[in-house]
């Protein structure tokens, strides 16, 4: 666990150097190499596939897919899980919707990251979703500016750890909503796991129904 988090450090502290470079970049083309790599240009681009590495210069886009999640499913049928799988968005209004669980910023057996910079997003999951880790791995959802929703169906999102994971929501500003119907959100872990929801600024909403949230 030690290593997984000295891990996780690094590669969230490279994201952070890089991000002012990339937002001062704009890049016109799209290139989609599944299950590998993807880079989106400007205009509003839909995702389905899952990629270990996408990152979206603006545009109003949308991810059907598994946005910064260590768990693949490749278009052959395959499935593959662990390792490091990274999701960068720069600008834009999007909308995450997750068709599976384990989606936006889900770490199992590695490191799984979402960074959304700037944009009124909407994200929406099923369960172990949005900022969770699991089986030694580390699940991080970052946002850094907007009014932004977080909806999640079931349990274990927005900011959740189980079975000696780490799940991580982290919003840095903008009125945001965090809304679940389920149990075991919103900043809650178990079984030697660490969760945590961060927001820094704004008025804020948060909606739980059941209990071991909050």
């Amino acid at each position: 666990m030690k290593k997984i988090v000295e891990a996780g450090e690094i590669v969230l502290d490279a994201i952070e150097r890089q991000i002012p470079f990339l937002e001062n970049s704009s890049y016109n083309y799209t290139i989609k190499f599944p299950p590998y790599i993807a880079i989106g240009g400007m205009g509003d681009d839909n995702y389905t596939n899952d990629y270990y590495f996408l990152i979206d210069f603006g545009g109003n886009d949308t991810y059907n897919n598994n946005a910064g999640s260590t768990d693949l499913y490749f278009p052959d049928g395959e499935k593959n899980f662990g390792g490091v799988s990274i999701c960068i968005d720069l600008k834009g209004d999007d909308t995450y919707n997750a068709r599976r669980d384990g989606c936006q910023g889900f770490g199992i057996f590695g490191i799984g990251i979402l960074v959304d910079c700037k944009g009124n997003d909407k994200y929406f999951a099923k369960s172990s979703s949005q900022g969770f880790g699991v089986n030694f791995g580390i699940g991080i959802l970052y946002d850094k500016k907007g009014n932004d929703y977080y909806f999640s169906k079931s349990d274990s999102s927005q900011g959740a750890g189980w079975g000696g994971g780490i799940g991580i929501l982290v919003d840095c500003k903008g009125n945001d909503v965090y809304e679940t119907p389920s149990y075991a959100c919103q900043a809650t872990a178990g079984f030697g796991a660490v969760g945590i929801l961060i927001d820094k600024f704004g008025n804020d909403e948060y909606y739980s129904k059941y209990h071991l949230s909050q």
